[in-house]
């Protein structure tokens, strides 16, 4: 069973770094909500000399051929100890990786990335329960940082060691040892806080019944159609003037039919 794990990814890397003058390896754990992990690598090494970047461009060269391979050797037998210790089946899969040069204001890098997926890596309840896939424990180089990144809809329940910053995640810092099963860390679903949305239903359930009371008022309350209103009126003037009751009647007579009423001439 290995006893730090990290110092395996480290010895990838070797070949190119033994002659650089510094070099810094990010570790990025990206906890999935049912447990597995997309794991990212990278490895960057300072650029100084020929010789240096001669080195990279070989490395870069058999990255596909022989280094990826290695490097999935590497994590095949740690998540099989893994496995063995926690009692869960465990696959580490789809590893790719790439390789370039940076240029930057203080010099050129060589900057070589590996990924994979790590099924199961954390154990999964009510809570998700990330570490003891880290049965020897981790051991993180000068400038080397773990940054450990978790799914949305949870918050930190527990964590040990605690972090050295927390930011868009939980992040850790070289020189340091962990122990067996750390960094430990529970997350918790987060839960919607229930007192706002009480007071939201009892708003909507207070309008609700206004609105059925004044609605229930209305139809109930008919206005007069608008062919009484008219019938009115020209019933008026026709009693004013009875010269004109045999010219309007027709009239009256078309228009009383559309609401069900008939006036004889006779």
């Amino acid at each position: 069973m290995r006893k730090l794990i990290f110092i395996s990814i480290i010895l990838v890397f070797v070949s190119i770094a033994s002659a650089a003058n510094e070099y810094k390896t990010t570790y990025t754990i990206e906890v999935k909500e049912d447990g597995s992990a997309f794991w990212a690598v990278e490895y960057r090494t300072l650029l100084m000399t020929k010789d240096e970047l001669d080195s990279f461009e070989n490395y870069s060269s058999l990255l596909e051929s022989i280094y990826i391979p290695e490097f999935k050797t590497l994590m095949e037998n740690s998540a099989s100890d893994a496995a063995a210790a926690t009692s869960r089946n465990m696959v580490v899969k789809e590893f790719t990786g790439d390789a370039m040069i940076q240029s930057t204001l203080t010099g050129k890098y060589g900057v070589v990335h590996y990924f994979f997926t790590w099924t199961n890596f954390a154990r999964r309840d009510s809570n998700i329960n990330i570490g003891d896939a880290f049965v020897g424990g981790l051991y993180l180089s000068k400038d080397n940082t773990l940054i450990l990144l978790y799914p949305s809809g949870f918050t930190v329940d527990q964590v040990n060691p605690a972090p050295d910053q927390i930011r868009n995640g939980l992040i850790w810092y070289g020189l340091r040892s962990f122990g067996a099963g750390e960094p430990k860390v529970v997350l918790k679903k987060e839960s919607l806080p229930w007192m706002p949305i009480v007071i939201v239903i009892i708003i909507i359930a207070i309008l609700g019944i206004i609105y059925l009371r004044k609605y229930k008022k209305k139809i109930h309350t008919p206005a007069p159609r608008q062919w009484q209103k008219q019938w009115q009126k020209q019933f008026l003037q026709i009693s004013q003037r009875p010269i004109l009751w045999i010219l309007r009647i027709r009239s009256l007579n078309s228009l009383m039919r559309k609401g069900g009423l008939y006036i004889s001439q006779r």
